[in-house]
């Protein structure tokens, strides 16, 4: 019988590297839907909308050439985006809670008015917590 050979330090190394890329990339799509529910209550109270076509296909070509400037291929690029766009439709027609209903605050020193919260753990979309519900 072979036995498994041990991952070596360099392969463990790599894994905890990719560990923290998955964790990252999980707090950024929870402040994505988190970002997009608000829209989606805004446009909703705006004109009864949850979705908007025009606006979604721009947020897919935009996604695809990102991906093949990255070296991505576009594909995975449209299916992952369409996927977040769907959860976080379905989210809100489940009922987001009323913490994702208030307007953010415009203005603290970031460039788009927006704190970037995912990436700390401690924002409501945050991934990290236990027992909380990551908005989708």
């Amino acid at each position: 019988m072979v036995r498994p050979t041990e991952p070596n330090a360099s392969l463990l190394a790599l894994r905890r590297e990719l560990e923290g890329i998955d964790r990252a990339l999980v707090r950024l799509v929870a402040t994505r839907i988190e970002t997009a529910a608000l829209a989606i209550h805004v446009r909703s109270e705006t004109d009864g909308r949850i979705s908007d076509v025009v606006q979604e296909e721009v947020v897919i070509a935009r996604a695809k050439e990102w991906a093949l400037g990255a070296g991505v291929p576009s594909e995975l690029a449209e299916n992952i985006f369409r996927a977040i766009l769907a959860a976080g439709k379905e989210r809100f027609a489940a009922g987001a809670p009323a913490s994702l209903l208030r307007m953010p605050p415009r203005d603290n020193g970031t460039p788009n008015g927006r704190r970037h919260r995912g990436a700390s753990g401690n924002g409501p979309g945050s991934a990290g917590r236990s027992g909380g519900s990551v908005p989708t």
